[in-house]
């Protein structure tokens, strides 16, 4: 455990990247609080742990602050960055499953029930892909802002 929490331990701006990428996800998902700026805090806040340790002087513990807050930084963007890019990502169906013919199996067990209003018409579900398309996204891009600046025209 001393180890893990040694100001010159690189798996606790890891861990703690975690811990920021997964609570900044939380926090502006349900209120609607910015990404960025919310990162930003968590991770000096987690960069305080550096104080805990008493090996070092004033000076080079402010110095692992800093650059270990923005290690922390640094990877939970890049963590949410992979998640954003990795649930926007069309899933394309398999060749297979796309050209596969209808069975008399599958045309058997399709629903044929209709509703008494509109005969002829066969009530249709939503497939579970289809409804997870309508929940929010857990992953957004916290710094989209700053990368359409950037883009050149």
């Amino acid at each position: 455990m001393d180890n893990f929490l040694d100001a010159k331990s690189m798996i606790t701006p890891g861990v703690a990247g975690t811990l920021v990428m997964l609570l900044t996800n939380a926090l502006s998902n349900n209120f609607s609080l910015p990404g960025k700026w919310v990162a930003l805090v968590l991770s000096f806040v987690c960069g305080l742990l550096v104080f805990g340790d008493k090996k070092l002087s004033v000076g080079p513990r402010v110095a692992f602050y800093v650059v270990n807050s923005l290690i922390i930084f640094a990877t939970a963007v890049g963590a949410n960055g992979i998640g954003a890019a990795a649930s926007t990502e069309p899933q394309a169906a398999p060749a297979a499953v796309a050209a596969a013919p209808a069975t008399p199996t599958a045309v058997a067990a399709a629903p044929t029930a209709a509703p008494a209003s509109t005969p002829g018409v066969v009530a249709r579900t939503p497939r579970p892909i289809e409804r997870l398309k309508e929940q929010p996204a857990f992953f957004k891009p916290w710094l989209a802002r700053a990368a359409e600046v950037q883009t050149p025209h």
